[in-house]
């Protein structure tokens, strides 16, 4: 894991060095647990800055000072200026318990060298900003200065520290611009971006390094292991974590930023009780006879090698599922953690150098894509275009058609459908703007002319419920149009409707373009803008709006809610965030509290609303705050004796959302696993569900 932590105070920045980078509160005595590293970067050879971190050089430098000369580096010091980042970079668990057990230095050596190698990765991506003469650039300056720190354990549980290998190098925010000619300081912000891209080079550095040395290296969903050390001596180690995922669950805290600092909240005060050889004694006390055996054949266990090309076909097709374009530094980091312990970073980069991707560098950022996306892409322009003038209109313009009950801006966006001669039409319109209704209306008129409107949509929830609560009773998703071969029988020559059509993903969208091509069948689509995408790759419908020149009618008056409430909700689904919570907080309907009270106010203020037979709707951000609202509303309505105090458990299954990528590789799964299938295959039945018992490098039992 990587961490990088911005530091905004020279005093925070000295006592820091005192009180947790040399001699933390989590050591024993003497605090051998500890490394004082050296100095790192060019700028520290530069400076002539060599050896061992002191702390009279490392104050200086926290003052912007140069600490042989004591002249200033930077052209400002402020009291607000960021004194500079602390990078941590963090082992797996295993390798913290064998190295504390076993105490083999090559480990350590290991670590310390990937640790300055990925730092040298930072290094070779610094920038300064660039203001001079109206400029508002970014320079690469490629120079660097960090003070190197090693700590062997973690904090304290119970007043005895876990194994916890990691180390800080803490990075001053100056850097050398060589065309001006003097220090300044450093854009940190596309480095903060591509974390995950470090991290990665990090870990593939360390895991290749213990596999050449003999350690056999375990791929895991999140990263990787080593293979040898049993999964319940990690966990016998991890207390740490645990105490503070204990407390973050009680308290609704999800946000790892947030865990950090309740991290740094619910630390034990400094102790002193054992020495190095009582605290080894201790750890050693918790394993039972299987785990030190285990901890002696730690190298004897096989080890499952995959190669450089392989790895990048597997982030290729595992990115690109549900993304038509990527980073390049998050496509390198998902090769790099699909190959640790068996491929370098050199020869990463180079074979995903070699790799067919398509790339373009934009504002600071390298992109890149596949070339059957862009395929994809061009096809649905193609398609879309083709069908451009093609058709009969539904209905004649002398027939001037007129809904009464409509707003003239709803009778525009169906006359719009009823007079349009392309094979593809569409309406655009917000949550709100009556697309229904609209939609009610259109079908009946279209219908009258004698064609059939067959209505899809991309998710089962909008289709089949939704669409059918709305009157459109054999309303499918789109998938079973795609597959089932009667459904594309009866649309043919006839109409077809996709409603929540900004949820099609380019695969459907190229797709529905062909057989609509193929069987003369004409569609319309109906969505907003600015929903939610697919989860699939692409942002299909603004790709027929913008590149194939289809028009969409746009409807944007809200009809659902009325007054403030009304420009509120406008101001929002306009983007103007700030706006509508001012308009939202002007008529009292924003309640501020305690972050740590927000949950059990929601459920008072719920159950209050209930007592007066009112309808309440509860919106969380995320399914897991979602369901800690949930267990505070059940206590509340539990005292007071809306709910039984007997409770049932019931079992819910969750998908993991895994790509076809994922679901192919036996690395991602786990003992106790429910796998359910979808289509029937060799043993299984469609919608058969089956347990994970075992499972190897290349497949699952």
């Amino acid at each position: 894991m990587l961490r990088i932590i911005q530091n905004t105070s020279a005093q925070g920045a000295k006592s820091y060095y005192t009180d947790a980078l040399t001699k933390g509160d989590y050591y024993t005595k003497n605090h051998p647990q500890e490394i004082i590293g050296n100095w790192g970067g060019k700028i520290a050879k530069d400076l002539g800055i060599v050896g061992q971190v002191d702390q009279k050089r490392f104050e200086s430098l926290v003052d912007n000072v140069h600490p042989e000369t004591g002249i200033q580096l930077n052209p400002r010091t402020n009291n607000f200026r960021r004194v500079g980042y602390d990078f941590n970079f963090h082992c797996p668990k295993s390798v913290s318990v064998v190295y504390a057990l076993q105490k083999d230095d090559s480990i350590l050596a290991a670590f310390r060298e990937s640790v300055q190698e990925a730092m040298q990765e930072v290094e070779s991506e610094m920038k300064t900003r660039v203001r001079k003469n109206h400029q508002n650039d970014d320079r690469q300056t490629g120079n660097m200065l960090w003070a190197e720190f090693v700590h062997t354990t973690a904090r304290p549980v119970n007043k005895v520290p876990d194994p916890h290998l990691h180390a800080h190098c803490f990075s001053f925010n100056t850097t050398y611009d060589s065309e001006e000619q003097r220090f300044k300081a450093g854009q940190f912000g596309d480095i903060k971006r591509d974390a995950p891209y470090y991290e990665a080079v990090f870990h593939a550095h360390f895991s290749k390094k213990l596999a050449d040395l003999g350690y056999p290296i375990k791929r895991t969903d999140k990263g990787w292991e080593l293979a040898g050390v049993p999964q319940s001596l990690i966990d016998k180690f991890s207390r740490r974590t645990e105490e503070i995922e204990k407390i973050a669950k009680e308290q609704g805290v999800t946000s790892a930023q947030k865990k950090d600092k309740l991290g740094a909240k619910t630390r034990e005060k400094k102790q002193e009780e054992l020495d190095q050889k009582q605290l080894e004694n201790t750890w050693m006390n918790r394993l039972n006879a299987s785990e030190r055996l285990a901890l002696t054949r730690v190298k004897s266990v096989s080890m499952h090698h995959i190669s450089a090309r392989d790895s990048v076909n597997h982030a290729i097709n595992h990115m690109f599922e549900r993304s038509s374009v990527v980073d390049r530094k998050r496509m390198a980091a998902q090769a790099m953690s699909a190959g640790y312990g068996s491929v370098s970073v050199a020869e990463m980069k180079n074979t995903l150098g070699r790799s067919s991707l398509i790339t373009k560098t934009f504002e600071n950022q390298t992109l890149c894509t596949t070339r059957e996306a862009l395929a994809e892409e061009k096809q649905i322009t193609l398609l879309a275009r083709a069908g451009r003038g093609q058709c009969a209109p539904f209905m004649g313009k002398v027939d001037n058609f007129s809904h009464k009950k409509l707003s003239a801006e709803q009778n525009a966006a169906i006359k719009h459908i009823l007079y349009s001669q392309d094979q593809v039409v569409g309406i655009s319109g917000k949550a709100g703007t009556g697309k229904t209704t609209l939609m009610q209306a259109t079908v009946k008129a279209i219908e009258k002319s004698g064609k059939k409107v067959y209505t899809f949509a991309p998710s089962a929830e909008a289709s089949r419920g939704v669409l059918r609560s709305e009157g459109f009773k054999q309303a499918e998703t789109v998938a079973t149009l795609l597959k089932n071969k009667e459904w594309q029988g009866k649309v043919k020559g006839q109409v077809i409707w996709i409603d929540e059509s900004g949820l099609l993903s380019n695969r459907q969208m190229q797709e529905l373009l062909s057989l609509a091509h193929q069987s003369h069948t004409r569609i319309i689509l109906s969505g907003d803008d600015l929903q939610h995408k697919s989860v699939e790759r692409g942002d299909a419908q603004r790709i027929v709006q913008d590149y194939a020149g289809i028009k969409f009618a746009q409807i944007e008056m809200i009809r659902r809610q009325q007054g403030a409430y009304k420009d509120a909700v406008e101001e929002l689904s306009n983007g103007n965030i700030s706006q509508g919570m001012d308009t939202l907080d002007q008529m009292g309907a924003v309640r501020e509290c305690a972050d740590d009270k927000r949950y059990e106010q929601l459920a008072e203020e719920y159950a209050r609303l209930v007592r007066q037979k009112k309808s309440v709707l509860v919106v969380s951000p995320t399914h897991q705050e979602g369901a800690i609202t949930t267990t505070h509303i059940r206590t509340v309505l539990r005292k007071t004796g809306k709910l039984g105090k007997s409770e049932k458990k019931i079992n819910q299954q969750r998908n993991l959302q895994l790509t076809m990528a994922e679901r192919m590789n036996p690395e991602q799964y786990h003992n106790s696993q429910v796998i359910q299938f979808h289509q029937n295959t060799t043993g299984f039945k469609a919608g058969e569900k089956a347990i994970v018992v075992k499972r190897t490098h290349n497949s699952i039992v």
